[in-house]
């Protein structure tokens, strides 16, 4: 069932067994199956024909979301191993490499799976099925008539901001991206259409009077136009954001696979480590609250690591932060500069009960900045991205294993890509 589900990422999502959605489905109704062989084939037409039908709608959108909150985590261990929020507590090749910043395999392999205890982690496959589930789901529903489908505007928004997050993590995290079997283009057309998606979130939502959709469109268009150097729009964006607002994907106890993975890598398999400059740091000689974490008194796996695991995850079920308020106001610290930032640090500290920061040049306020995002949004899947648009630096020299740093900064496409797409070399 991996093999036919992998088979679909990157490929067009539209007709029969190429439909990622039809594929999707096909391998949940075989999920109570004993074997393959109790299967025919037609069955999949089935799974296409209901994917065609109106009362299928709330079923596509559950699973786009749910797909993204699968590989939510999987973008944060993947990311945080190169921008060094975890180091690597295990002993897997991928993870070696990765955390000395080296690129040898090309393994991007990771999916959601059902064990606790999985040693994949990967960006393009886990995030490739969420934007194929999401913008082919879309694609459908737009098909049907408000008649057909209740409530379909909001079905519509859920579905166009889920995609645009998925293009947005895709844009952010990888050196270059394929979409449906096309040739590689750069993270900046990524982000192009990532702002599509969220232009018709936000449409959709205003039409159906759903807040959290709109805000969370907001938040995520205004992140994609920083990202792209729009600093106006940004802030625009970021300003329309209620305060008190936050997104989350949410985790579960019920099966493995609802789990929050970055819980199970940190207090249960003890794949990952939470890096030392992590390690409950301090604002001026008071504790931060945001980064907090556990000395779990025990090596990792690879009997060489401090395990220390990030409290704001410490229970299977923990919620991930998606969008919020907070970073809105962190966008429009970052385009605005000045007071006007040193008064939004300040305003963010307040709620944790923190020192202010007095200010001082525009470098040395910028720089408080990306501080002030590593801390709020530690874990989140931010600080690789923060690095590359700033050129922060990268570490050099050896890591904590002694292995020599070598220049990966993003994740490359996988060689499993490379050798499935005839647009690639």
């Amino acid at each position: 069932m991996k093999t036919f589900l992998k088979q679909t990422v990157g490929r067009k999502p539209r007709g029969g067994v190429s439909s990622a959605l039809a594929a999707f489905f096909l391998i949940f109704a075989l999920s109570g199956c004993d074997s393959l062989l109790d299967v025919d084939l037609p069955g999949v037409v089935v799974y296409d024909q209901f994917l065609s039908d109106p009362g299928s709608a709330p079923t596509m959108v559950v699973s786009a979301l749910g797909e993204f909150e699968c590989a939510l985590p999987q973008y944060i261990i993947s990311s945080g191993i190169i921008a060094h929020e975890f180091q690597v507590s295990g002993i897997i090749g991928v993870w070696q490499n990765w955390g000395a910043l080296r690129d040898v395999a090309r393994n991007d392999e990771g999916a959601c799976t059902g064990s606790r205890t999985a040693t994949n982690v990967g960006i393009f496959n886990p995030l490739s099925r969420a934007r194929v589930l999401s913008e082919d789901g879309y694609d459908r529903i737009s098909a049907f008539s408000d008649a057909e489908v209740p409530g379909r505007a909001d079905l519509l928004a859920q579905l166009a901001a889920y995609a645009g997050y998925s293009n947005t993590l895709l844009g952010e995290g990888m050196c270059e991206v394929t979409i449906d079997n096309g040739p590689a283009i750069p993270p900046s057309q990524v982000m192009a259409r990532a702002e599509g998606h969220f232009d018709r979130a936000i449409q959709h939502a205003q039409a159906s009077g759903n807040t959290s959709i709109l805000n969370m469109a907001l938040v995520g268009r205004a992140r994609v136009r920083l990202n792209q150097g729009d600093a106006a729009g940004a802030i625009s964006d970021a300003q329309q954001v209620e305060q008190g607002f936050a997104r989350y994907a949410e985790y579960a106890t019920v099966t493995a696979r609802r789990e929050n993975n970055i819980h199970n890598s940190t207090f249960f398999s003890f794949h990952m480590s939470v890096h030392p400059d992590y390690r409950n740091p301090e604002v001026q000689g008071v504790p931060d609250p945001r980064s907090e974490a556990r000395d779990m008194e025990s090596l990792g796996v690879d009997n060489i690591t401090d395990q220390w695991a990030p409290e704001k995850y410490s229970e299977r079920d923990s919620p991930i932060r998606i969008a919020s308020w907070e970073e809105a106001q962190l966008i429009i610290a970052e385009a605005t500069g000045g007071q006007a930032a040193v008064d939004i640090i300040n305003n963010l500290r307040d709620q944790h009960g923190l020192p202010h920061f007095e200010g001082g040049t525009n470098q040395e306020i910028m720089d408080q900045i990306l501080e002030e995002r590593a801390r709020e949004f530690f874990l989140e899947g931010h600080r690789l991205n923060d690095m590359l648009r700033h050129n922060l630096p990268f570490p050099t020299g050896t890591n904590h294993k002694g292995a020599a740093y070598g220049s990966l900064t993003c994740v490359p496409l996988s060689d499993a890509e490379r050798s499935a797409n005839p647009n690639l070399s």
